[in-house]
């Protein structure tokens, strides 16, 4: 049995995650779940956006840390595409990877 769709979104191939961490703090007051998600990630090409599958996500903060001691990057943008449940962060010209 396939589960391939025809009008199925794949992310883009330039970003390839390798390792998540996962932390969650569900409030069974308000029925909310908050928490913080850590994504290792390879840069396979240049790119000028991260897009990453968020369905049901809001995202509150975002940075983006290289291996190397370099000050972190801060997404210009944030664009959420919710026909596919995506959300992409752009990075300025010169800070791009």
């Amino acid at each position: 049995m396939s589960f391939a769709s025809e009008d199925k979104e794949l992310l883009p191939k330039s970003v390839k995650p390798l390792h998540y961490v996962i932390e969650l703090a569900p409030d069974l007051t308000t029925f909310l779940t908050g928490g913080t998600i850590i994504i290792e990630l390879e840069v396979l090409e240049h790119t000028s956006e991260i897009s990453i599958n968020a369905n049901q996500i809001k995202v509150s903060h975002v940075e983006l840390k290289r291996d190397d001691e370099s000050p972190s990057l801060k997404p210009t943008n944030t664009r959420y595409l919710l026909r596919i449940f995506k959300k992409t962060f752009l990075l300025e010209p010169s800070n791009s990877w």
